[in-house]
């Protein structure tokens, strides 16, 4: 089965909304702010990437980085540095 540009978008947004949920510390109530945040995140990446003069090929080949350090590199550290 082929995944239509819509359910790519979705996911992607779907994937973003856990990540700002992971990143405030998993509160309860907030899916739909997040789903909104990651809405209007998407949005804003897609505009700057068709933005006449805009590096679109280099901006598709690197990974989106939320500015706060997620929670999975939090953890990532923490175990590492034997703080659990």
């Amino acid at each position: 089965m082929t995944e239509s540009i819509d359910d790519k978008g979705n996911e992607a947004i779907r994937h973003r909304a856990y990540m700002i949920w992971l990143d405030e510390g998993q509160p309860d109530g907030r899916a739909e702010d997040h789903w909104h945040q990651a809405v209007a995140e998407n949005q804003e990446e897609t505009e700057r990437r068709d933005r006449p003069g805009s590096p679109t090929d280099q901006m598709a080949d690197k990974p989106r980085h939320s500015p706060r350090q997620s929670a999975t590199a939090i953890r990532s550290q923490t175990i590492a540095n034997g703080d659990v």
